[in-house]
């Protein structure tokens, strides 16, 4: 497969053993597989791994930055903990207001824990069950202090949610980021090619990285008016515009019946080209 750009074996800071890269199927998976100890998703595709010690690492969660800026918490830099920072072993999400066990951003100022998972969570996203762009909105506007899902009809907390403010439509975090979610303009050959794309930035021969100043992050969706990722959209467009064709999808990247069912982290789509 030639050279990678990523390394064989890593030492990272949250385990006391050399992690050692590896490709784990999803034919090869069974219900006793170990998750991924950062976001405790199901350790598919490329890994980093310590098999005597069943510790497992997505490729992009072993990439997480250790100090980020967060728009939910604008005062503080958030710092990256492997283990909760709580004598329980778990910690409450001020996100999404789930309890936790893996990797989180914490402020030991503030007592403020959110999963790494969500601090990735796009600032905009189109939902197919709204006409405009849900916006991620960290308070939630109304007196009560909760408010009522319009996509699932349900009640929903005092957390971030996903919101139109004009039209008044809130979405839990995850009603919004469900499977439905399409780009508003962009056919099924398009989403199809993009998500094919995706996998593609995610194998081991290309080199993706969050973008650093100062050893500052800040979430690649408030990155936008960057440079490199402009040229990067731009190439990215050309490829989607060409995949609205299905003959392009098949000759580009074969109709799927091949596919061998890797699947990535939805976190990966954080990541940048390096150009």
């Amino acid at each position: 497969m030639g050279r990678l750009n990523h390394d064989s074996r890593i030492h990272h800071f949250s385990h006391p053993h050399p992690l050692e890269l590896s490709n784990n199927n999803l034919q090869s998976l069974s219900p006793h597989t170990t998750p991924c100890s950062a976001c405790k998703l199901q350790s598919s595709g490329w890994i980093y791994s310590c098999k005597p010690c069943n510790f497992t690492l997505h490729l992009s969660c072993s990439q997480l930055p250790s100090l980020i800026n967060h728009p939910g918490h604008p005062i503080h830099l958030l710092t990256l903990l492997p283990t909760p920072a709580y004598p329980g072993g778990a910690f409450n999400c001020d996100g999404c207001g789930s309890d936790g066990h893996g990797f989180s951003y914490h402020c030991n100022k503030c007592g403020f824990d959110v999963h790494a998972t969500c601090a990735q969570n796009p600032l905009s996203l189109a939902h197919q069950s709204h006409p405009h762009n849900l916006h991620l909105t960290f308070h939630p506007p109304y007196h009560t202090k909760g408010f009522s899902c319009d996509i699932c009809q349900k009640i929903g907390s005092n957390h971030w949610l996903y919101r139109c403010g004009p039209c008044e439509f809130d979405a839990h975090l995850e009603c919004a980021m469900s499977a439905n979610v399409m780009p508003r303009g962009q056919t099924q050959a398009q989403a199809q090619a993009q998500a094919r794309f995706q996998q593609c930035l995610n194998f081991p021969g290309t080199n993706h990285q969050y973008q650093q100043h100062e050893n500052r992050v800040l979430p690649p969706s408030m990155q936008r008016n960057n440079g490199t990722t402009g040229v990067v959209d731009v190439l990215v467009q050309g490829f989607l515009d060409g995949a609205a064709h299905p003959s392009f999808v098949q000759s580009s990247m074969g109709d799927g019946s091949s596919n061998n069912g890797d699947s990535f982290a939805a976190a990966d789509s954080s990541y940048s080209l390096d150009l």
